[in-house]
């Protein structure tokens, strides 16, 4: 994986591109496999500049206690937890706990699958600016 990630970081750099303008999404389920050899690698992807996302945070497979550990820049948090919230505004547990483990960790977090006004709203509220979301942005805008 790391030799296929340096071969084309090159040939992108050949044409003037920045490292630091890639991120690579990879899922809880990846990451987990293997952990500590995926750790090693994520480490030289990250130590070229190549931002990494983890994907599908909150889906079941990660550990906790390896959060920390993870050399990520970003957390993407899973659409069920984007679909749980409420549309009177009232808390949702989980995300807001992702929200704020993430703060802690200084991890950027990415919320995925909004595609209402309130969902929007309400991740704003949270200090969650980056969204992702077929309805934030229509055709032809």
């Amino acid at each position: 994986m790391v030799w296929k990630i340096c071969y084309y970081l090159h040939v992108y750099s050949l044409g003037g591109v920045d490292p630091r303008q890639f991120t690579i999404e990879i899922t809880e389920s990846v990451m987990m496999e293997n952990s500590d050899e995926m750790i090693k690698k994520l480490e030289k992807i990250r130590a070229m500049g190549v931002h990494i996302c983890l994907d599908d945070f909150g889906t079941g497979y990660s550990s906790l206690a390896y959060l920390h550990r993870l050399p990520i820049d970003a957390i993407k948090i899973d659409k069920s937890f984007v679909d749980a919230i409420p549309k009177d505004g009232t808390k949702a547990i989980l995300l807001d706990t992702i929200i704020a483990m993430g703060k802690t960790l200084d991890i950027a977090v990415i919320a995925e699958g909004v595609e209402e006004e309130y969902q929007r709203d309400y991740l704003i509220r949270q200090g969650v600016p980056l969204l992702s979301g077929f309805s934030l942005l229509q055709v032809g805008e």
